[in-house]
């Protein structure tokens, strides 16, 4: 079946309302996979986080690829990951850029107070405050965001701008 949607993407965003049912995984892995092996952008958020716990070299070869953890999710990658826990860094930059070092063409985005963004070469914060309270749905219109912006830099880098530097020059 992914088959056939998977060239009509130009990014797949896994994770929002997707669910922890084990047999939903294990086909958001094969999905995710197949994805990678194809060379598609993704978007990672939410539950499709348990799914890189699970299955931490998941995204090793893809071609592009943002994860946007909140606190307890970005704990669990580490531990996955890195064997680590993320109290062990000196602090959550140092856990971000650490993280994200090990995730070739992944950039890591940390949310929180303050978020933290790393694609493993460049580590930035925004504190820049918000709502005091957040409501449901914003990490999805995030994640939907993020893979626009992914589509936008990685197409522009390959499209004449009349004279001006390409858009995917300006990557962190």
């Amino acid at each position: 079946m992914t088959s056939h949607w998977l060239p009509r993407l130009h990014v797949l965003v896994v994770g929002p309302g997707l669910g922890l049912d084990t047999k939903v995984r294990d086909i958001s892995y094969s999905i995710v996979k197949e994805a990678v092996t194809r060379s598609l952008h993704i978007v990672v958020d939410a539950d499709g986080l348990a799914v890189l716990v699970d299955k931490p070299d998941l995204l090793d070869n893809c071609a592009a690829a943002v994860i946007t953890p909140n606190i307890a999710e970005f704990r669990r990658l580490c531990k996955g990951r890195l064997g680590k826990e993320a109290s062990e860094y000196a602090d959550l930059s140092d856990a971000v850029l650490a993280l994200a070092k090990t995730l070739p063409n992944v950039t890591v985005v940390l949310k929180g107070a303050v978020d933290v963004i790393s694609d493993g070469e460049k580590t930035l914060t925004c504190d820049v405050p918000g709502t005091l309270r957040r409501c449901g749905g914003q990490g999805d219109v995030l994640s939907g965001s993020m893979a626009t912006w992914l589509h936008w830099s990685h197409f522009s880098s390959t499209v004449s701008t009349s004279g001006l530097p390409p858009v995917g020059q300006y990557h962190m």
